[in-house]
């Protein structure tokens, strides 16, 4: 009898310690801002708002326009399953009234653009509501107007009653138009000829009306510029004509030069760069770190250090893809 006692006690022990075991290898918690064994390893401050998507799959109907505001620590819906669209690419105006986000009719249909003013606490509406394509909206640097494409024509829509201007840069269909920050310059990515596959990243002068190409690397896609300053931008593009792994480069507007930031790690995808100053930016990446599919992080652009944003709130990343991310801090 004191032997089966025994053995039950043993039995009992391996049980306890098995399942703290499993407990332990679990997901811990996100490391804290500051990491003490580290000098100057640290995630900077955040105040201001960030907005982006989170969805199961491209074109799913649980696709959300989140809203974070880090002063209150609070996370709310702007756009979600019970409106009739599937927002993307969110904007943000510079001092932060108004955001403007792509939104595909749930029924099926071209996007519209719809416009949110934070001041009057307004539900999105519909600016453009057309049968045309209107597609990847940004704001002009002051704010007063958003530079978007109608069936891939850049276009000017004013929201101080000023008529719509189209820009010919030379392109049946160009993609994702960003004012450079002096506003004098628009980038944007096209493919050259109806016979390439692959898309390179131009800038359009408003003053010459000339275009020129400022990044080309054959065979490879290159999009998505985000201005840092009117001289430098970041995009998003393959590794390789032979690896197409998403990754972040730095370009510059003299054109086809470039260099491919420390932030990317091997065997992950890194897409829609936010820049937040001279020194971080945000990104979206399925690197190995993350909660879902594709999770939001920030990264110092020299050293390469990234932080999850679970960081900062537990529960901003979860088993969803999180994508797109802007910010504002006015």
């Amino acid at each position: 009898m004191r032997k089966i006692n025994d053995l039950l006690k043993i039995l009992l022990f391996v049980l306890v310690f098995t399942a703290v075991a499993c407990s332990k290898s679990e997901k811990q918690p996100p490391k804290p801002y500051v990491d003490p064994d580290v000098p100057g390893y640290a995630a900077p401050e955040l105040t201001g708002k960030l907005a982006f998507i989170s969805r199961s799959a491209f074109g799913s109907f649980d696709t959300q326009l989140l809203l974070f505001d880090f002063s209150t620590n609070s996370l709310s819906n702007l756009v979600g399953t019970q409106d009739a669209f599937l927002p993307s690419e969110p904007a943000f105006s510079s001092d932060g009234r108004y955001l403007v986000c792509e939104g595909r009719p749930k029924e099926g249909g071209n996007p519209d653009l719809y416009l949110i003013d934070f001041t009057l606490n307004t539900e999105p509406t519909n600016i453009t509501n057309s049968t045309d394509r209107d597609e990847h909206p940004s704001f002009a640097p002051d704010g007063n107007s958003i530079l978007y494409t109608r069936n891939g024509k850049i276009t000017l829509h004013s929201l101080v009653g000023q008529p719509e201007q189209e820009f010919d840069c030379g392109f049946a269909e160009a993609h994702a138009p960003v004012f450079t920050p002096n506003g004098k310059s628009i980038l944007f990515y096209a493919v050259e000829a109806e016979t390439a596959t692959t898309h390179d990243l131009y800038m359009y002068d408003l003053e010459s009306k000339e275009c020129k190409k400022v990044v080309a690397r054959a065979f490879v896609d290159d999009w998505a510029a985000r201005p840092a300053t009117d001289s430098v931008f970041y995009f998003t593009g393959w590794f390789s004509a032979l690896d197409q792994r998403l990754q972040v480069f730095r370009g510059y507007t003299k054109g086809f030069v470039y260099d491919r930031l420390p932030l990317n790690a091997h065997l992950a995808n890194y897409r829609d760069v936010c820049v937040l100053d001279a020194d971080y930016v945000l990104i979206a990446s399925d690197r190995n770190a993350g909660m879902g599919g594709y999770d939001l992080y920030i990264a110092k652009i020299q050293t390469g250090d990234v932080w999850n944003l679970n960081d900062y709130f537990p529960k901003l990343n979860k088993d969803m893809d999180e994508l797109s991310p802007v910010y504002v801090n006015p």
